[in-house]
């Protein structure tokens, strides 16, 4: 295909392409724009943290920032940066195909993504929220903004849902003899939780509109309702999607450090076995939250041990990626590396996650900034390390890892990010366990030097990202990589 200069897309012309390479670099565009505004937030709620009082945007300030950080690093970055774009741009490749099962589904898709993007971010620029998971009772006193920001959570949150199941058929259907990627298969589950997880959000939605609409008493306590139900529905939702997003990130680590070994050294049935048991007793672990939070106590029984069992699975795939790193030839590629800083952020993540699961000392850290820690290093910090270990191969005409070309200063980006996030993550443990609430915008005493140190480690972070995106726009400007946009 001719694909100099004069013959590229105009930009309207990228949205109506069914291609699902150029669909899948839209979604990359907007995740790349939306991981921007997420750190500046990230860095300003961290910055209002380091002195006492007013320091940087003041306690609304700090909330609005706070919900708005949520609500783009999950929504907009994490859900879409292994699904909608490492999916449609890695996928049909690895499948052997063209393109997914159904190309003008994923350009419909396409719009209900850049829609609910427009609508989140509006309602959230209109102060609509204050919580980024939703937790909070919002009922017959939501605000329009509130009620538009939440609409445009949940088309965000069928977008992806219904390009998994794309994806789900495309591999179904595939014609190419080898067995399928960890990276597929994670794919895959990913669109088995979110098909359980965005129907229970959607009826959230419905409970709210309602309540703001016709006063109907389902979950505001001042109508007659039940404020738990609400909590119940919003976290089933909000947990679910945080482990979906969690699926595609191990299979992709996890493949190329199995192609960073250059041997077999392990069953790949047991990765899968793993991976799907993590999907289902994540999906199980909801109440997770809401321990000694309202709920019943046999319900906090029962939520403790999903959490401790899920642990089991998690260790299995920690303990998978370090016997290939162990019993390998391992060449540490820059994608070797970023895939093993996610493996170490997931393996603290599991340990955090046993913490946060026992009765006692989860009671405790649910509400303190231990638990932010946890899902960070478990969530925001190893989905992105996976995100870029797989763009560079995403990039380059061939299916192979043996001939991927390696971005410029990949290394180092990939040392510097991991240093970064340590950083950054760490502290939150800490002053969580000394009892720093996660939503509290001043800093305790004892925690201002904590705060700083994680806001040094947020901005060597970002260093390192941006010597990786440095890397990669190299690796364009020298042919290396394919042209951005194909139409």
């Amino acid at each position: 295909m001719n694909t100099s200069p004069a013959l590229r897309p105009r930009p309207l012309a990228w949205l109506f392409s069914t291609d699902a390479r150029t669909i899948g670099h839209v979604h990359l565009v907007v995740s790349a724009l939306a991981l921007l505004a997420g750190v500046v937030a990230a860095l300003a709620v961290q910055a209002e943290r380091l002195t006492r009082g007013p320091t940087v945007v003041g306690p609304e300030g700090f909330s609005r920032l706070y919900a708005a950080h949520g609500v783009l690093m999950v929504h907009l970055v994490l859900v879409p940066a292994l699904s909608a774009v490492l999916g449609n741009l890695r996928l049909p490749a690895e499948l052997g195909a063209e393109n997914v099962a159904f190309p003008r589904l994923n350009r419909a898709m396409l719009w209900l993504f850049l829609a609910g993007a427009v609508a989140a971010i509006g309602g959230l620029a209109a102060g609509g929220l204050h919580h980024w998971a939703f937790d909070t009772q919002v009922g017959a006193l939501a605000s329009d903004a509130t009620l538009v920001a939440m609409s445009g959570v949940l088309m965000l949150m069928v977008s992806a849902m219904v390009t998994g199941l794309n994806f789900i058929v495309s591999v179904h259907v595939r014609r190419d003899p080898r067995p399928i990627s960890l990276f597929a298969w994670g794919l895959c589950l990913m669109a088995g939780v979110q098909l359980l997880a965005t129907p229970v959000f959607g009826l959230t939605v419905t409970v709210v509109f309602a309540e703001r609409l016709f006063d109907v008493g389902l979950v505001d306590a001042s109508l007659g309702g039940d404020p738990g139900l609400y909590r119940q529905f919003a976290w089933f939702a909000g947990h679910g999607t945080l482990t979906a997003t969690l699926l595609p990130a191990l299979g992709l680590a996890l493949d190329h450090l199995t192609a960073a070994a250059r041997r077999s050294v392990g069953s790949r049935g047991f990765a899968v076995g793993a991976m799907t048991a993590l999907a289902a007793l994540g999906v199980a672990n909801w109440g997770q939250h809401l321990i000694y939070g309202g709920q019943a106590a046999l319900a906090d029984m029962v939520f403790s041990l999903f959490g401790l069992l899920a642990a089991v699975p998690a260790a299995g795939l920690v303990f998978f990626g370090v016997r290939l790193l162990a019993r390998g030839d391992v060449r540490f590629s820059a994608d070797a590396l970023w895939s093993t800083a996610f493996l170490c952020l997931f393996a603290g993540g599991t340990v955090a996650g046993l913490f946060l699961s026992t009765l006692g000392a989860g009671g405790l850290l649910v509400a303190s900034t231990f638990s932010a820690g946890h899902m960070h290093t478990f969530v925001a910090g190893g989905v992105l390390f996976a995100f870029m270990a797989g763009l560079p191969k995403a990039w380059v005409p061939s299916s192979s890892e043996a001939v991927t070309p390696e971005p410029p200063g990949g290394r180092v980006a990939a040392l510097l990010a991991f240093a970064g996030a340590s950083l950054a993550f760490l502290p939150m443990f800490v002053s969580g366990l000394a009892g720093m609430p996660r939503r509290m915008d001043d800093a305790l005493p004892a925690n201002a030097g904590l705060h700083g140190v994680a806001f040094l480690g947020g901005v060597v972070l970002v260093c390192g990202l941006a010597l990786a995106v440095f890397g990669f726009w190299r690796m364009h400007a020298r042919g290396v990589a394919r042209p951005l946009l194909r139409y």
